[in-house]
């Protein structure tokens, strides 16, 4: 296919945008991206993109796609009573169950102009769970990570969630023989890790995690110091001030090591992640629904660590769109006493693309237009609508004016998964409907 005429933001290393740029791939590949027009070949489809912006499909580096079955019950109980339900939903779901959440979660991923989907799954009653998981996002036809976590400890956690370090790693092991080809082309990615180390995952959980990680070569997804509770009782079961501090401790710190939220880390702990070589995953709408505070995202970009975007679940972020976290990311940063212009929005989109792809290891493949990598793209319409008119800087009225509905077509691996606003890659209508009935029952068995 030939994309002729749209705005392209590469995100390339020089953040270059081409004005009526064109692209062209071929199957799954980008093979040619030119600021000038390209002619069409035989045989080629041609889109014509003008008025539109082209950009990398966005990377969310962070949900809970069971949630998506939650989304609007819980949020307004107390912290305690919110997590109480979210827990006691693993004794609750099924196979069924998941796949419908997996595949609802992917569609709104897909409709908002996001093609990579994170999924941390830390409800493990049976492998069942985590294999619907990566079904639905792959029927949905998104590009899918999946983190199976360990818990193994924790107030207020039904024994049954509770994982043997080895067995648990045994279902990690499931996991990568049973994708294995989806692993080797890219379409799949399988992570461990502990969930919320010192909470609910102990040193044993989290040094087995690291030694697996290490072993197998895959990357690892941990809820750090997400909020004041867990690094009170770091310091109070190991006698250490500071959840980064204690991880470092445990060796469980490197290049491959994913830090979700990563909220309540003192200024010294920038620099101990920043040495490990660590990435972070920022989500800063369940941050704010935490009401502890913004995670200090301005430090960690000045230490030069690799920051993606996460949505978290749909328990405690009704919206799931990527670009909605960048939009919120830029303007608490813009609250910042001392640091207001940490985050350019340039800056934020990196954040929202190649970033989020490399703290997820598929910068190779995702999160930028350019020769060789996957054609994972989104196009997004921008001169019809009373919001985006008139259009004076791009790139300001990505970050600040467009909404995820004004995502008209979208691709991934060079497949279209939606045209035209018309998702196709699976039965919509039919998705909705079996997601609703799950939700309603779901909801009623948790009382």
């Amino acid at each position: 296919m030939l994309i002729a005429g749209a705005t392209v933001f590469t995100v390339d290393e020089n953040d270059t945008i081409f004005a009526g740029g064109h692209v062209r791939a071929e199957g799954r590949e980008i093979v040619e991206v030119s600021p000038s027009p390209l002619a069409p070949r035989q045989g080629e489809e041609v889109i014509d993109a003008t008025g539109h912006l082209l950009l990398p499909g966005f990377v969310n580096t962070h949900t809970h796609l069971f949630q998506t079955l939650l989304r609007g019950v819980y949020e307004e109980r107390p912290l305690g009573v919110y997590l109480d339900y979210i827990y006691r939903s693993g004794l609750e779901l099924s196979r069924e169950d998941c796949h419908a959440a997996a595949v609802l979660g992917s569609l709104e991923a897909i409709r908002s102009g996001t093609t990579t989907v994170t999924d941390h799954h830390f409800l493990n009653r049976v492998p069942e769970l985590a294999q619907a998981t990566v079904d639905g996002m792959r029927d949905a036809g998104v590009r899918a990570v999946l983190a199976r976590t360990l818990m193994d400890m924790g107030p207020g956690i039904p024994t049954a969630l509770f994982d043997e370090p080895a067995s648990a790693l045994r279902q990690v092991d499931e996991l990568l023989q049973r994708y294995r080809s989806a692993r080797a082309d890219r379409s799949v990615t399988i992570m461990t890790g502990p969930n919320t180390p010192g909470m609910n995952a102990s040193a044993e959980a989290v040094r087995a995690a690291a030694e697996y990680a290490a072993a197998k070569g895959i990357r690892q997804s941990a809820h750090v110091a997400e909020y004041k509770g867990v690094v009170a009782a770091v310091k109070q079961r190991y006698d250490i001030d500071g959840v980064v501090n204690w991880l470092d401790g445990l060796g469980a710190l490197n290049p491959e090591f994913l830090a979700v939220h990563a909220v309540q880390v003192a200024a010294r702990e920038v620099d101990v992640l920043a040495r490990c070589g660590c990435a972070v995953s920022h989500n800063p709408f369940s941050n704010l629904f935490c009401g502890d505070r913004n995670a200090p995202v301005g430090d960690y970009l000045a230490a030069r660590l690799r920051v993606g975007l996460g949505t978290d679940g749909a328990a405690n972020n009704n919206a799931q769109g990527v670009l909605d976290a960048l939009r919120i990311t830029r303007l608490l940063q813009r609250a910042h006493p001392t640091a207001p212009n940490a985050i350019t929005p340039a800056q934020g989109l990196r954040m929202a693309t190649i970033d989020g792809a490399r703290a997820l290891g598929l910068d190779d493949v995702a999160g930028s237009i350019e020769p060789g990598k996957r054609a994972d793209l989104a196009l997004v319409q921008l001169q019809n609508a009373p919001h985006t008119v008139p259009t004076h800087d791009p790139l300001v009225q990505l970050v600040h004016s467009v909404k995820t509905t004004d995502v008209r077509t979208v691709f991934v691996d060079g497949r279209c998964v939606m045209r035209d606003w018309k998702v196709a890659s699976i039965d919509e209508p039919a998705a909705l409907r079996r997601a609703a009935e799950a939700g309603q029952a779901l909801v009623a068995r948790l009382g």
